[in-house]
């Protein structure tokens, strides 16, 4: 993720110079973060808000929005995510929902747009943050374990990897014991691209390729579930909250959602 710029040299300037003898020891911290969102330039059609209450939004925040949240098509219907600050919560709209947006529109439009309005200090609360960012997050409950276990250390596939640096990782070989023993993980098939799926399809677990399992003396015959690279199912057991794996004949796995092996059953 990387912040749009919005915010003009005047206002810079001015905090500058309100701030100059300031005795506070972060508020170099904070302008350096004020420093990152200056614009050059405005851009954008303006947008407006729809929906109360909210705040009064300056003008080149307004473009800014209009200039990268005005496209529905994978993968920028989820750019830009708001955050706001918790004290300034009750401020926007739909204060009480997990999933919370920000609904608006082009000033001279007709189409509604939403995005994601995070309060940062409780952002793992929100139904579709994390989700909508990690592909191996199943679903749109922030509590839930149904999490298809993703190889994050040692720089294989760590969650501060944009999309495009997903799909080029997964040309690799990648085994899903990732060198580890008693672990194992979900690789998607070669060529797998997040990037390509639209918001319905990908908040409906539809993003990776599904199949049955057709051995008769499986337990699991008949079910289905999620693909990986090796055409392997992964199953999720949702009274012991784990995923049962079928590999060949009767055999599967247990695997926790964070790699853990739990047990062969042979």
């Amino acid at each position: 993720m990387r912040p749009v710029c919005f915010l003009p040299y005047d206002r810079i300037q001015e905090f500058y110079s309100e701030k100059a003898n300031s005795q506070r020891r972060d508020w170099h911290q904070v302008f350096r973060i004020m420093t990152s969102i200056f614009l050059a330039e405005k851009q954008g059609q303006h947008v407006e808000i729809l929906g109360t209450p909210c705040p009064d939004l300056p003008e080149d925040w307004l473009c800014a929005l209009g200039e990268c949240g005005c496209d529905e098509e994978a993968p920028s219907w989820r750019k830009p995510v708001v955050f706001l600050a918790e004290v300034r919560s009750s401020a926007w709209p739909n204060h009480a929902e997990k999933n919370r947006v920000l609904s608006y529109k082009a000033k001279d439009g007709e189409e509604k747009y939403e995005r994601n309005l995070v309060c940062i200090e409780n952002y793992r609360q929100h139904a579709f943050f994390e989700s909508d960012l990690d592909p191996w997050r199943l679903g749109h409950d922030p509590d839930s374990t149904k999490v298809l276990p993703r190889p994050i250390e040692d720089d294989i596939l760590p969650l501060t990897f944009t999309f495009t640096q997903i799909f080029n990782k997964l040309q690799e070989k990648i085994e899903w014991t990732c060198g580890q023993s008693e672990k194992a993980y979900f690789i998607p098939e070669e060529g797998w691209d997040p990037r390509r799926f639209n918001r319905h399809d990908w908040r409906e677990t539809n993003i990776f390729p599904k199949n049955t399992v057709k051995e008769s003396r499986s337990k699991h015959n008949g079910r289905s579930g999620y693909v990986d690279r090796e055409k392997r199912i992964w199953l999720w057991h949702n009274e012991e909250q784990h995923w049962d794996v079928q590999l060949t004949g009767r055999e599967y796995w247990s695997i926790s959602n964070n790699g853990n092996v739990l047990k062969r059953h042979i």
